[in-house]
């Protein structure tokens, strides 16, 4: 059984990317005085997914980081 939670290398690069994506997020909060959903007012149809898509995992990614680790600590060791 596939068990990602378990994979110290994977928890590493996803706890890191994390970081980074609420460090985006945060500046992002900042930058727009309060508003955490971006703004793609002007931008043709293209341009407009590009920024939801990019939103969209920048928001996914710490919520997976969470939901893993709490697997992690919940779980008792052994197999």
């Amino acid at each position: 059984m596939l068990r990602p939670y378990r994979n110290n290398t994977l928890m590493l690069n996803l706890t890191a990317a994390s970081l980074v994506c609420l460090v985006f997020l945060s500046g992002l909060f900042i930058y727009t005085g309060g508003n955490l959903l971006p703004s793609a007012k002007g931008a043709d149809a293209g341009k407009a997914a590009e920024i939801w898509i990019i939103w969209s995992v920048a928001v996914a990614t710490p919520l997976i980081t969470g939901v893993l680790w709490v697997f992690r600590l919940t779980k008792s060791g052994g197999g």
